[in-house]
């Protein structure tokens, strides 16, 4: 290996470890195609990374590398002004403010995010936070926002859910076991894409017809041959 080579190979791997603590986790060919290198380069990288003590592990069920939560080596990244600036003004204008609960979790995370900030972007952002608001889901019952909160839940920690639908018509609830594969949002409502048991196929739910939706101990995953609606 030549000596021009070492520091590429290090600030590639530095930003596979980057890429890697955002935690929604990449496979051998999206982090060759991001970085332009083959697959057998990455390859090579990840073992490396795992020969230093980077924590590197294979998730077979999403296809896609991710650090182990019990790494050491866990630095969190350094995020520019307008990176910061950004991020802070999506999660203030993202529609899950009006889920219970996500508006206390939203506070906390733009908290941690600005804890090395210095005071000038602390004060930048917080001005920037008390001009963001979110409308459109003032109507929407709050039985269908515990059920968004329990399918964000589910899709997180990729278990089943058994929900029970109020379809037109029917004396009772229709009882099936779902898969959330994902879940659609806009200001005016939300829908819910999965394979329902019931069904045996997948379908679109609106979680204002979900009565009841309990997580239970299945664990799925998501067919490589399902193509996003959203």
């Amino acid at each position: 290996m030549t000596g021009a080579a070492v520091p590429g190979r290090q600030t590639r791997m530095l930003k596979i470890l980057s890429r890697l603590q955002a935690g929604g986790g990449l496979n051998a060919t999206q982090l060759a195609d991001q970085l332009e290198v083959c697959r057998r380069t990455i390859f090579r990288d990840l073992s490396l990374m795992r020969e230093a003590g980077v924590s590197v592990y294979y998730d077979g069920v999403t296809d896609c590398y991710r650090l182990s939560p019990n790494g050491d080596l866990m630095v969190a990244p350094t995020l520019e002004s307008h990176e910061l600036t950004t991020l802070v003004a999506a999660l203030h204008f993202s529609v899950l403010q009006v889920v219970p609960g996500c508006s206390e979790i939203l506070r906390q995370s733009t908290a941690k995010l600005l804890s090395q900030s210095s005071r000038d972007m602390k004060h930048s952002v917080a001005r920037l936070v008390d001009s963001c608001s979110v409308r459109g889901l003032e109507d929407y019952p709050l039985q269908a926002t515990h059920v968004v909160h329990r399918v964000l839940q589910a899709i997180g920690l990729r278990r089943a859910l058994q929900i029970a639908v109020g379809e037109p018509g029917a004396a009772k609830p229709l009882r099936t076991r779902l898969c959330p594969y994902e879940i659609i949002a806009t200001p005016e409502s939300w829908e819910v894409v999965g394979r329902s048991s019931h069904h045996r196929d997948v379908r679109t739910f609106d979680p204002r017809d979900i009565r009841e939706a309990e997580l239970t101990d299945e664990v799925y995953a998501i067919p490589r041959r399902f193509k996003s609606r959203s």
